[in-house]
């Protein structure tokens, strides 16, 4: 069967895969669906890498660009997605604020689906705008494990306590949680102990650090562990409770194509903490500057709050 063909009334998919154009240089393609409305969109010359749209190029050191310049890449980008946005568009129609768009998106190219800008329709009543300020926009990402048969189906309630790491520079973070079951940690040791031994249900399990990228996995950090550091972890409470992750560090929901270790699989701390049996992921997809993470994290305690099954 299709991915997603169970879907509920309502909710749609963006499948979004590398593809060689006809003149044989790389690309994608785009698969959408959404009940009996689909859309196709063959790999092209429209439909490329396009690193200066990536968000990871706002607040690069030395190299970042202007954020005005990659919102103006992104306005040509979308333009070319004209295919896409009428789908976008229909599904809108159709229905309204109850539409969930979920983005599978295994490129690695780092495309900025959520900021896609869609054309407003009068003969429809729609109002344009970026994508992810029009619909509710969440994201799959394949997790590749010989030991599971495929992604858990239930997606967890984030009910229980919260289970946190707070590196020194982020310790305000924890004052957001005074209100409620929590436990929170200053060193990673014991922060990893407990996730994987304590018998407390952990509804939120946030980590409030640095995080680092490269072009290769061992560039991925993650406070002061490396990925490979991270993947030896069983973290055995996550796949019990299913909770809810959020990585509230620069870079932490970017990826890595890890041909150079001899496989065909991207990697990252999303799809790390996701095969670790997480029932869903927050990350960021570039730089995080502190003002930003602090409003992100009261925002996030705020929405599991009053929506725990969301």
């Amino acid at each position: 069967a299709r991915p997603g063909a169970r879907l509920e009334d309502g909710f749609a998919v963006l499948r979004v895969l590398r593809a060689d154009g006809a003149d044989g240089l790389p690309g994608y393609r785009l698969q959408g669906w959404c009940g009996d409305l689909s859309v196709n969109c063959a790999a092209g010359p429209t439909r490329r890498p396009a690193p200066a749209v990536s968000l990871a190029r706002l607040r690069q050191d030395g190299e970042g660009h202007y954020p005005s310049e990659v919102l103006r890449g992104i306005h040509l980008w979308s333009e070319n997605q004209y295919e896409l946005a009428h789908w976008i568009n229909r599904i809108r129609a159709r229905h309204g604020d109850d539409l969930h768009l979920v983005v599978w998106d295994d490129t690695g190219y780092d495309l900025p689906w959520e900021l896609l800008l869609v054309p407003g329709d009068a003969a429809l009543d729609l109002v344009g705008g970026p994508l992810g300020a029009l619909v509710a926009v969440a994201r799959w990402t394949t997790v590749r494990d010989p030991g599971q048969d495929g992604l858990p189906a239930d997606s967890g309630d984030c009910h229980g306590r919260v289970l946190g790491y707070l590196h020194q520079d982020m310790a305000d973070d924890g004052r957001l949680f005074t209100s409620y079951a929590h436990r929170l940690h200053r060193l990673m040791t014991p922060f990893l102990s407990d996730l994987d031994t304590q018998d407390d249900r952990t509804g939120l399990v946030y980590l409030g650090c640095h995080g680092t990228y490269g072009d290769t996995v061992p560039g991925l950090t993650l406070g002061d562990r490396t990925w490979a550091e991270l993947n030896g972890e069983p973290m055995s409470a996550l796949r019990r409770d299913r909770s809810l992750v959020c990585l509230n560090a620069c870079d932490s929901g970017r990826f890595v194509d890890n041909r150079a270790q001899g496989e065909e699989a991207l990697r990252g701390f999303a799809e790390l903490f996701l095969r670790k049996g997480a029932g869903g992921c927050i990350v960021s997809s570039g730089k995080v500057g502190d003002l930003e993470a602090r409003a992100m994290a009261r925002r996030l305690v705020r929405e599991v709050a009053e929506h725990p099954r969301r």
